[in-house]
């Protein structure tokens, strides 16, 4: 009976899994049946327009392109274009292209969504740091005022501004940002509470009896909330190190304190 459920199974998964790859090949080459299919290929290329443009001269982009008006048309070669363009870094979205007759040939269009501008990048909540220490020190910022706004460095600056409030102390910081999107461009705005510095400036042992020239190693487990705090306060323990004591940093987590980190100290 087990045998026949696995036999079972392994025949639905076999199935499903056939079904998967017939979907997943459908949904990346539409164009080569309709390619194949197209009444129009071979035909000349009459016209080639590129909608949706705003802030990108149409000549710049048409000028990307690996065909041109009057050569012949090769669908295939057309449908590929689709992703070069995407591959320009300055579109959200890339459709096409879709053909139809003009002329005595075929015209092609493109249809874009342009990536924003950078309008405005705000920094809500800065006291203890200045917005030049955010780009001059490591990791530097990388979003600009006049670039193409990308959501992805957004989320690195955000994780930069953090480490940089860290390595000063600042333990408890929490950046958070948001992004408006106007006529102007995207305004992207981080929020940062800063929290209070945090600075180990001394440790002090008493009644221990240490032969001259010996040195103490203190082993110390470091537990916190998130992982930045752990390596903010590691590096500051591990910098209160003298001749007779040295710091030593056997076990670094991310959590509670529990049994066998006691067992383990």
């Amino acid at each position: 009976m087990a045998f026949l459920i696995q036999k079972s199974c392994l025949i639905r998964s076999l199935a499903l899994g056939c079904f998967a790859v017939l979907a997943l090949a459908l949904s990346l080459a539409p164009g080569n049946a309709l390619a194949q299919q197209s009444p129009l290929s071979g035909k000349q290329i009459r016209k080639i327009t590129i909608e949706g443009l705003d802030k990108t001269p149409e000549s710049e982009i048409l000028g990307r392109l690996q065909f041109r008006i009057g050569e012949r048309y090769n669908p295939e070669a057309v449908e590929r274009e689709a992703a070069q363009l995407f591959a320009l870094g300055k579109f959200k979205r890339v459709l096409g292209p879709y053909e139809s007759k003009f002329e005595d040939g075929v015209a092609i269009r493109f249809v874009v969504e342009e990536k924003p501008i950078v309008y405005k990048v705000l920094y809500l909540g800065r006291d203890q740091l200045s917005e030049s220490d955010f780009y001059s020190s490591t990791p530097s910022l990388r979003l600009q005022e006049g670039d193409l706004f990308n959501e992805y460095l957004v989320e690195q600056d955000r994780q930069a501004i953090r480490k940089k409030y860290l390595d000063e102390g600042f333990l408890f910081v929490a950046v958070d940002h948001k992004i408006e999107t106007g006529k102007r461009g995207a305004i992207v705005t981080f929020t940062i509470s800063e929290g209070s510095r945090v600075q180990i400036e001394q440790i002090i042992f008493s009644n221990n009896k240490v032969d001259s020239g010996d040195v103490v190693e203190l082993n110390l487990i470091i537990k916190a909330d998130v992982r930045g705090s752990i390596e903010a306060l590691r590096n500051s323990l591990i910098g209160l190190s003298t001749d007779e004591v040295k710091v030593v940093i056997i076990h670094t987590a991310v959590g509670a304190i529990s049994q066998e980190d006691v067992q383990l100290a």
